[in-house]
């Protein structure tokens, strides 16, 4: 867990400035087909599956808090709405 959370302050740093922010989660089946067709003009529309396929947890729960000691973390969180 804090190899991930420190890849994705670090990615995020990288694109300090990027020209469009998307939370993963929040993406929709419009955002992808628009994305598929700046490199495919052609794209056809996309379905996205249920956000849950109803299969159980297999890891546990994480929390901010689990990983509140990655210096920026909380930051970078904050700015993108999660907290």
């Amino acid at each position: 867990m804090e190899k991930a959370a420190i890849h994705w302050v670090e990615w995020n740093r990288l694109v300090a400035d990027p020209a469009e922010a998307l939370r993963l989660e929040d993406i929709t089946a419009a955002d992808v087909t628009r994305l598929a067709r700046i490199v495919n003009a052609d794209a056809e529309a996309v379905e996205l599956p249920p956000k849950s396929n109803g299969a159980p947890e297999l890891v546990e729960r994480i929390s901010w808090d689990d990983v509140a000691h990655i210096p920026g973390l909380l930051d970078l969180a904050a700015e993108y709405g999660y907290r």
